[in-house]
């Protein structure tokens, strides 16, 4: 029996996928001398530090980071991270969260704050599983000045946080999503990384071309056109996208059409004909001898066989 292969691309997600779902957020007043463990894998947290200080800590920083009232920090990684309330450790107590739930605290009852800070958390989903910022993203309130809408989106999440009117959760929703794209633009903004993600933004003829594709992903580009499009010849931009990306346009675009095909069939549950159609592919014929190529099976065995979700590809690309 042949075996189910992963897709071989690596997709980059552009900050129009950006969804937050399961989001909650928490007024935390911390004590002094005390660090809250974050233990809750696959989430988004921000945080906003509303008044004294804090010190965080996460797997990829050689050093904490010196919070102060105002700054902002996003963690996309969904790893282990910590905030204290004191410089040194460890901490005179430490307290793991494994959610938020524990920080609801009632009004009137919450014990003296040393550091009070708004904290949120969000399953991330992009539309092809990948991360759409840097592991963790820094914003000083130093800052304020040069990029005004990520402090008046994070006061104004804060109102809604504090009112708890009804209505209160799709609002937040989107609010959430416009400062995390906000924050991931201020990252791209600021770093000089050879990491291919955040090339492809600072490449403006590479980065348009991906922002093409994947707008219309059931569309099978053609090489001139994606080239014209962006106002390269051929050549060049078939050498600029392959070193920069790392595979060849027309291998991206195929191979990006047929993970959305299947996604498809395992989420929505459709025919295998009506999947071909909605991905692009002008007969059901032709989408079964490209999807076998790739996957190694059958449209309809791979549905059958991942009834909860291509995550075994998702992991493949990240």
């Amino acid at each position: 029996m042949s075996k189910t292969k992963s897709v071989t691309a690596r997709f980059l997600p552009r900050l129009d996928d950006l969804v937050l779902n399961g989001l909650t957020f928490r007024t935390l007043a911390a004590a002094a001398d005390t660090e809250y463990e974050i233990i809750q894998p696959q989430y988004v947290f921000l945080y906003r530090v509303d008044s004294g200080e804090a010190w965080f800590s996460h797997p990829t920083l050689t050093e904490c980071l010196h919070l102060v009232a105002g700054d902002i920090v996003l963690v996309m990684d969904g790893a282990p991270h910590s905030l204290r309330t004191t410089l040194h450790q460890p901490a005179g107590q430490v307290v793991p969260l494994r959610d938020l739930e524990s920080l609801n605290q009632p009004r009137g009852l919450s014990p003296p704050s040393h550091t009070s800070l708004l904290v949120g958390s969000a399953d991330l989903e992009t539309r092809y599983g990948s991360r759409v910022a840097p592991p963790i993203v820094h914003v000083p309130i130093t800052f304020e000045k040069q990029n005004p809408m990520i402090f008046a989106v994070a006061e104004i999440i804060a109102l809604h946080v504090s009112n708890a009117e009804s209505g209160s959760y799709g609002v937040l929703r989107r609010l959430s999503e416009v400062l995390s794209i906000e924050v991931a633009r201020f990252s791209l903004a600021r770093t000089n990384s050879p990491d291919t993600w955040l090339a492809s933004y600072g490449d403006k003829p590479i980065s348009k071309a991906l922002d093409i594709i994947h707008a219309d992903i059931t569309c099978d580009w053609e090489l001139a056109t994606l080239a014209a499009s962006v106002g390269l010849s051929r050549s060049v931009f078939a050498a600029r996208f392959t070193k920069l990306i790392g595979t060849p346009p027309k291998k991206y675009v195929r191979e990006l059409r047929l993970f959305h095909a299947a996604r498809l069939l395992v989420e929505n549950q459709h025919s295998v004909g009506q999947v071909a159609f909605e991905a692009g592919y002008l007969s059901e014929a032709s989408f079964n001898r490209a999807f076998s190529k790739q996957f190694g099976v059958t449209p309809g065995k791979y549905q059958v066989k991942n009834t909860s979700g291509p995550s075994d590809i998702v992991s493949s690309i990240e």
